[in-house]
């Protein structure tokens, strides 16, 4: 019992940290897209 409970917070640590890694690039991503834009209000 405890070492499926402790096999499953692992997969789930693992899942999250993969969930958290997709966000960061897609957050990447937006600012990326984002930049030319802000830099131009920036200079306004």
């Amino acid at each position: 019992m405890s070492a499926d409970c402790q096999e499953w917070t692992t997969t789930t640590y693992v899942a999250r940290f993969a969930d958290a890694d997709r966000a960061l690039a897609v957050a990447d991503a937006q600012i990326k897209r984002w930049q030319p834009l802000l830099d131009r209000l920036a200079d306004e």
